[in-house]
């Protein structure tokens, strides 16, 4: 992994000299050209050159010159480059099974698109593959050890990087024909996500929320009932219902996984949450909800229709403004009891308030790891290319433990396999890694204690402990649900939290402090003292504080 880099001073590097990174001609079905190593100054110019060399021995660019990308990332500015060089160029990305495209390479890869006829409509066409790497991440400002530098230096760095967050700000506000480059999700993701860590799109809800395409799946089996309520939550979570609240905004500010997101959703579902479905003439229609919305008195219906055909999709037919799956969101104010589905009478029934298309790709579970997919034909036809261009095999990157889904604040009881005691977070790493019944590990972070567990055997249901942060691998957390026993807040005398509180107020006494946090999902553990009330949303161990009385926020455990 290669960090954005914002040279100090003038363009000074403080690395070895790098070569550029490598753009030739790939010669794949899937590959006109390939780029590959690491984003330095220059390479927007070379991708232009191969470009116009491609097309003088016979390349057809009206369909869009395909560009495979495989780069730990490098010079920031050189990525942003290479993206207004990639959108104004009519050029597809494509990240390939086993390949990675990291940081800068990221940028540059989400230009992906082509105009079509004379310009009216531009289609987005950026990629990714199951088992394929994209990862974005913030920059950083890199200072040379034992060099001091001049505060007009590190003033002008200071404004290279505000001029760089404008810049990634000018993407996210760029439209073309009702299409965009950045998405607001990916926007907050790049800013929020630390140049020592990666937010990587390895879920089909990271996907979603980011507007990438995905290829290589096999949806043979895909056009069920069940994929109606994915349809429906899908949309739900990318922040796309009207007249909607809660879990559904456009950026996700609490966002730390998208099985946590969805999970976030399913627990909010009501109890006459609804699924019908009925098969007609070739069609699977069906109706999901009611969803959450701003009025109480008000429902949220979604209708979906889906061809039995699209099982045979082929990515290459993809046409986004002729989208495969037809979806409409309807107002209402009841449904009538014992009253046998109809699709058309139900939906003549409330108000309809959208119509919208969707891609194959939501008839897929929010939260299941893009690795775990059916993979289609065309996959494996992309992992042969990817070797032939690299001249290496895939390095599909196995799971660790490291990579878990974590759920901060919450206890996963049962399926235990293991018990490590004086345990940190990483040997609690390191010990699920070495266990190879290990799918979970709990970590109390109060008395240093490692849960590892078999998720399997688990009842999937997680359980709120402020001592406790629970990790799932990738394909059991799509199956996670928050429990439903009460909520209770424990109370100590002569206790209290030292770590600082996300927010305080005054409060008129202990039960209105501790009623607050036990209303609000962030919210774990309170400290009262006099009419101050503070909030904290992952408390580290309390302590002895005469005056001072803390609630603990627990759930109760099944019997």
């Amino acid at each position: 992994m290669k960090q954005l880099l914002l040279a100090l001073g003038l363009g000074i590097w403080l690395v070895s000299p790098v070569q550029a990174a490598e753009i030739i001609k790939a010669n794949t079905e899937l590959c006109d050209l390939s780029l590959t190593g690491e984003i330095r100054q220059g390479d927007a110019k070379e991708l232009d050159r191969q470009k116009a060399n491609w097309r003088s021995k016979g390349g057809y660019a009206g369909d869009g010159l395909k560009l495979c990308l495989d780069s730990p990332g490098g010079s920031l500015s050189e990525g942003l480059e290479l993206f207004e060089m990639i959108w104004a160029q009519n050029i597809k990305t494509h990240v390939l099974p086993g390949a990675n495209c990291e940081s800068a390479c990221a940028l540059a890869f989400l230009g992906g698109s082509y105009l079509l006829g004379t310009g009216v409509t531009r289609e987005m066409r950026r990629e990714i593959w199951p088992d394929g790497r994209l990862g974005f991440h913030g920059p950083r400002l890199v200072f040379p050890a034992n060099i001091k530098f001049p505060g007009d230096q590190v003033s002008k760095a200071f404004d290279v990087a505000m001029e760089i967050a404008a810049q990634v700000y000018e993407i996210n506000r760029l439209q073309d024909r009702e299409n965009g480059a950045l998405t607001d999700h990916l926007v907050h993701r790049f800013l929020n996500t630390s140049p020592d860590d990666m937010y990587f799109i390895d879920t089909v809800g990271d996907v979603i929320l980011s507007e990438i395409g995905l290829n290589g799946v096999d949806y043979s089996n895909a056009v069920t009932p069940g994929a109606i309520r994915n349809v429906c939550n899908n949309i739900y979570l990318k922040g796309e219902f009207p007249l909607v609240q809660g879990h559904t905004e456009s950026i996700h500010k609490d966002f730390t996984s998208a099985a946590a997101l969805n999970r976030r959703l399913l627990d909010y579902e009501v109890d006459d949450f609804t699924i019908e479905v009925e098969q007609l003439d070739g069609l699977i229609r069906g109706f999901a909800g009611p969803y959450p919305i701003t009025h109480r008195s008000d429902r949220i219906g979604c209708f979906v229709s889906i061809s039995e055909g699209l099982a045979n999709f082929e990515y290459e037919d993809f046409d986004p403004d002729e989208g495969e799956i037809s979806v409409e969101i309807s107002r209402y104010y009841a449904i009538r009891e014992n009253d046998n589905f109809s699709f058309s009478g139900w939906l003549n029934e409330g108000e309809t308030i959208e119509v919208r298309d969707v891609a194959p790709w939501y008839l897929l579970d929010f939260a299941t790891p893009l690795s775990d997919l059916p993979k289609s034909a065309a996959y494996h036809s992309a992992r042969r290319q990817y070797a032939q261009q690299s001249g290496k095999e895939p390095s599909i990157v196995a799971t660790t433990a490291a990579d878990f889904v974590s759920f901060p604040g919450f206890d996963l009881p049962g399926g235990d396999v293991g018990l490590v005691r004086n345990a940190t977070l990483e040997t609690c790493r390191q010990s699920c890694d070495a266990d190879d019944k290990c799918t979970a590990y709990t970590h109390d972070r109060w008395n240093n204690l490692c849960f590892l567990k078999s998720a399997a055997d688990t009842s999937n249901l997680i359980y709120v402990q402020p001592k406790a942060d629970s990790y799932i691998a990738p394909s059991f957390a799509a199956l996670i649900r928050s429990a439903r026993t009460n909520i209770v807040m424990k109370k100590r005398n002569n206790k209290a939290f030292f770590d600082s509180p996300y927010y305080d107020f005054e409060s008129s006494s202990f039960s209105q402090c501790a009623s607050f946090c036990a209303e609000e999902d962030k919210c774990l553990g309170v400290n009262f003292s006099g009419n101050l009330c503070e909030m904290f949303d992952h408390p580290e161990v309390y302590n002895d504080r005469l005056g001072t009385q803390i609630g603990l926020k627990l759930q109760q455990l099944p019997e």
